[in-house]
């Protein structure tokens, strides 16, 4: 699936639209947020939660990166959850507060809002995966999209490996998290607790986010408890 090109208001002739580091913060053993601080008219590029940024450090190499709070949470803010892992994404979090990096364009169609409404969602975060949810769940409630009822699955090894640990457990207070950590007894990931379960998911609608292989595993286990394909979704 192609992805939807938001076409952005450019200030260099190289199509780079400069922004700067705000703040940054580690969220997990391996995770790193990143607050980047926006002109106005940059600001309202981003429209729906699932959307992603095609950023770049040296105007040659990028990474994309998944928003990680909704559009207009926070005046003049982006936030990106950044794993430590590769020359990009270490070459960002190696910058500090008002340095600059480029953001190259903003693609994908995020979320399927409209679908949402009024559905019986459950989420599915696999790692860094949580950031595009954590996205999600801010809209639902900043916009008060109506729901009949939301579940959270996170998935991590342990829970040092998980990210925004003050946003989960304000979120335990308005409706029902599983964390899955497969490096802790039991020692069995979610594949494996879903296969063992009597849930059915009948008449649900999931949202999903992780790798290509957490998808199939993922699917091959719902469909097997009455999951619509067509209620079965992610990002891209």
């Amino acid at each position: 699936m192609v992805p939807h090109k938001i076409q952005l208001l450019r200030k260099k002739s190289n199509t780079m639209t400069p922004i700067k580091i705000y703040k940054k913060r580690q969220e997990s053993k391996q995770l790193f947020l990143i607050q980047a601080l926006v002109p106005e008219f940059l600001y309202k590029t981003y429209q729906i939660p699932g959307q992603y940024a095609i950023l770049s450090t040296d105007q040659k190499n990028k990474i994309y990166l998944s928003f990680a709070n909704a559009p207009r949470n926070t005046p003049n803010l982006w936030e990106f959850l950044i794993k430590k892992e590769g020359e990009v994404a270490n070459k960002l979090l190696e910058l500090k507060e008002d340095d600059e990096f480029y953001l190259l364009n903003i693609e994908g169609k995020g979320f399927p809002i409209e679908k949402i409404k009024n559905q019986n969602l459950e989420c599915f975060a696999m790692g860094s995966g949580i950031a595009p949810i954590r996205a999600l769940i801010q809209y639902i409630y900043q916009e008060s999209i109506p729901l009949k009822h939301l579940e959270l699955w996170v998935c991590s090894f342990t829970e040092n490996h998980q990210a925004f640990k003050k946003d989960l457990k304000h979120w335990e207070e308005l409706f029902n998290i599983h964390y899955i950590y497969d490096q802790i007894p039991p020692y069995k990931n979610v594949i494996q607790i879903l296969k063992e379960s009597n849930r059915d998911y009948r008449g649900k609608l999931v949202i999903w986010i992780g790798s290509q292989q957490f998808g199939n595993d993922l699917w091959n286990v719902l469909k097997e408890k009455n999951l619509a394909k067509e209620a079965f979704i992610t990002n891209i």
